[in-house]
């Protein structure tokens, strides 16, 4: 799952690239035909990367977590790949870029330590809970600004159609689609490794 994700995370990021540089008003059909086919091959890799990371959240069990520091790291790591493919987006580019590299760099300090030094993997996990709360204000920040861009248009689209579309429907729209983006998948990855690291890795301060 972890390779996946990492081909998965490489290959959007050569697509979104491809796309950053823009037509000239005189492009040719056939450049934006193919254009086009870039913007369809990106969107679709953004799907598969919801698919990965929801696969790997089944995989350590929502409930209890990973079970060891190695299974720990991977999880990181896919949750990194998620925090990049969310940087693709460009809301709060910035920001979950430096989340992305903050917890590469915790990966790195765990995977050098190895669980051999308690007092190291105390501070990488104390270091990281911050990068993750940092993680869960982007994810909130996110999740209110598609709601605030959605809610209201899809409510006077629903009154445009009338009776032929459920007011359920019409109200759950936004939040559904919030749901079914990676954004939603990064605040279960976020919740997940948040509880894991307070509960298993830094005790004594939760206790303080």
């Amino acid at each position: 799952l972890l390779d996946l994700m990492v081909k998965t995370t490489a290959l959007r990021d050569l697509f979104c690239g491809a796309l950053s540089s823009g037509l000239r008003n005189d492009a040719p059909e056939k450049a934006m035909e193919g254009r086009q086919r870039y913007r369809l091959c990106e969107i679709a890799l953004e799907n598969f990367a919801f698919t990965v990371a929801s696969r790997a959240l089944n995989a350590f069990g929502e409930g209890e977590g990973a079970s060891s520091l190695q299974d720990f790291d991977r999880l990181l790591l896919v949750f990194h790949h998620c925090m990049r493919n969310l940087s693709f987006d460009g809301f709060l580019q910035t920001e979950c870029r430096a989340i992305a590299n903050e917890m590469l760099a915790c990966s790195d300090l765990i995977r050098t330590e190895g669980g051999s030094d308690a007092d190291a993997i105390r501070l990488c996990m104390l270091r990281l809970k911050s990068c993750l709360d940092r993680a869960r204000r982007v994810c909130d920040s996110y999740r209110d600004a598609y709601l605030h861009a959605y809610a209201d248009q899809s409510e006077r689209l629903g009154r445009a159609f009338g009776s032929a579309i459920p007011d359920h429907t019409v109200k759950m729209f936004a939040e559904s689609e919030t749901r079914a983006s990676l954004v939603f998948q990064c605040a279960k990855l976020c919740q997940l490794l948040s509880r894991s690291v307070s509960r298993d890795y830094l005790k004594s301060e939760n206790h303080a």
